[in-house]
């Protein structure tokens, strides 16, 4: 006997990788709609956001707002924060980082259109990667706001004009383009070059979201 009422049953996607290179991972389906709903909820009732000057090209990087002193412990429950291990854990693997996990302190971005972040690299731990969740409630193609990144480390991009924006250009890697599709998860290795492209006039007022933090191995 069948025992269907009729009523929907809400399918819940687990994380899933989505494509990778040599040095970034990309893993969509984080979090359960639910989750991410709440999660949204929280960040704009709850958490103080302020100016962050960039550190890398002040002058044409915009204002970017920044929430730091926030956990994952305390910012999202245990079923989300399982997720969240999940999917870095699938990021790493492909990394070649089979213990990869995410530390528990981490950043919330906000990034208005005409703001993004020049060439740079993160430095730190040569075995070390950072983190990336998009959680704004919509974004387009044509926003802007993508992460771009040579997938090679920084060591084989040629030092000849000591001048970063000249020097990529003979840079061995391609350029990869990663879109910050809302409830995507982003694992890349530390000492890459990358950049965020400046959010787009389209976008009006909406604004490119984001977690940051590391990722230890």
């Amino acid at each position: 006997m069948s025992t269907n009422s009729g009523s929907p049953v809400e399918s819940v996607l687990p994380p899933e990788m989505a494509f990778s290179g040599n040095r970034y991972a990309v893993v969509d389906n984080v979090f359960t709609e639910e989750q991410l709903q709440a999660i949204l909820l929280r960040e704009r009732r709850e958490l103080e956001f302020s100016i962050s000057q960039s550190p890398v090209n002040p002058l044409f990087d915009g204002s970017p707002q920044r929430s730091s002193g926030q956990y994952l412990s305390s910012i999202l429950d245990d079923a989300a924060r399982e997720r969240v291990a999940r999917a870095v854990s699938l990021a790493g693997r492909s990394l070649s980082m089979d213990a990869a996990r995410p530390y528990d302190q981490i950043s919330f971005w906000r990034y208005p259109q005409g703001c993004g972040l020049d060439w740079h690299d993160d430095g730190g731990d040569v075995g070390g990667a950072v983190f990336i969740i998009y959680i704004s409630p919509e974004w387009r193609a044509t926003w802007g706001g993508e992460l771009e990144l040579i997938d090679s480390p920084v060591d084989d991009v040629p030092c000849q004009f000591w001048d970063l924006s000249k020097d990529l250009m003979n840079a061995p890697g391609p350029r990869i383009c990663v879109a910050p599709r809302p409830n995507r998860l982003v694992v890349m290795k530390t000492s890459t070059f990358h950049r965020l492209r400046a959010v787009h006039a389209r976008a009006g007022d909406s604004l490119r979201q984001s977690i940051t933090g590391f990722v230890s191995s």
